[in-house]
């Protein structure tokens, strides 16, 4: 870059594609560590030498479920799927077109059901898949010169257990047969053919939801779907590494860099905090006519405030200055207590 700078990708085990950045000047070497992996998937694995004894190594994209087991969330998947199917009812799976969906498919995770594979970009994800051997898994690459496909999902498209379309109108309306699985986006609900697809399945508790995806828990993506019937479940798939992993070990036995950088919430609990002597703490009414009042409670950088309602063992999270809430609470209280944010918003922030 201009002649100052040479830029060096090498893999980080993540995904197809997924690198790690090594930033080289005159005087210094800074590493870029984006999501990385040294779990076994189809993605080539991680390449770490040309990160070790950096001047400076910036950690981003760690892992935030490092509580959730990779293995058990795959075997859960594949259960309540084979559960779903048994009973008559439809899987939906809201998932990203590239990544983890290579594993499940490979993996079996599906089995014997009848698969749809819904999203613009679907068949060319497969077929991406298929031609980059050098971003694959040792074992995968090998399959392709002997001749053999590295995945088995162009087994599946030609046999029909699994087709693709790029959206839930026209022919897939026409053809799509129950029960069956369908994958598309996005993991948010918010986009996508996803919230149609609820919408449509809703109201029958023999469907089910599968969120996989780990950034993107249920409960802070499937509130405006709580009334429905269909049975919603949170397996995240998360393989990236997480914050105890490099501290303990990859950052002090292997890279050794001089320097780390990393955003300072890897290093604390994603949980609501409990107040302490260090916060400001005030009242606020929450329902006058219940005669019901919270505790806030701001931390001293003013980016996150809770609202504590413990009578109705409820709370309330606002981040960013209001432009972010997530309400825990029982189901029976949530509208009040949204009421309540709406109204005392200005008063919070």
């Amino acid at each position: 870059l201009e002649g100052g700078i040479s830029v060096t990708a090498c893999p980080s085990g993540y995904s197809i594609g997924s690198s790690n950045w090594i930033f080289k000047t005159e005087y210094e070497r800074i590493g870029y560590l984006s999501s990385s992996s040294t779990h076994p998937t189809h993605s080539r694995a991680v390449e770490w030498e040309k990160l070790h004894d950096a001047d400076a190594l910036i950690l981003t994209s760690l892992s935030r479920t490092p509580e959730y087991s990779y293995e058990v969330a795959v075997m859960e998947v594949a259960q309540t799927i084979v559960d779903t199917l048994k009973r008559g009812g439809n899987v939906l799976m809201p998932v990203n077109p590239v990544g983890s969906i290579y594993d499940l498919i490979d993996g079996g995770a599906f089995q014997d059901s009848r698969i749809y594979f819904i999203s613009p970009v679907a068949k060319g994800a497969l077929a991406y898949s298929n031609v980059n051997a050098e971003w694959l898994a040792e074992g995968r690459q090998n399959s392709m010169y002997v001749p053999e496909e590295p995945f088995t999902h162009s087994a599946l498209v030609r046999n029909g257990r699994l087709k693709i379309y790029e959206n839930i109108y026209e022919s897939f309306c026409r053809e799509y047969k129950t029960p069956c699985v369908v994958l598309t986006g996005h993991p948010s609900l918010r986009i996508g053919d996803a919230p149609h697809l609820i919408e449509m399945w809703g109201n029958d508790s023999k469907n089910a939801l599968i969120m996989t995806d780990p950034d993107y828990p249920l409960n802070e993506v499937y509130a405006p779907f709580e009334d429905l019937a269909i049975r919603a479940f949170y397996y995240p798939i998360e393989i990236r590494l997480e914050f105890t992993q490099v501290n303990t070990s990859l950052l002090i036995m292997d890279l050794k860099p001089k320097n780390s950088i990393t955003p300072m919430k890897y290093d604390e609990q994603l949980s609501i905090s409990l107040p302490s002597k260090k916060l400001r703490k005030r009242k606020m009414k929450i329902s006058p006519e219940r005669n019901l009042s919270g505790r806030v409670v701001t931390h001293p950088d003013g980016e996150r405030k809770i609202v504590r309602i413990d009578s109705i063992n409820s709370a309330i999270t606002l981040d960013a200055e209001g432009m972010s809430t997530n309400i825990q609470s029982p189901k029976e209280h949530r509208m009040m207590l949204l009421d309540a944010v709406t109204s005392y918003l200005q008063a919070l922030c």
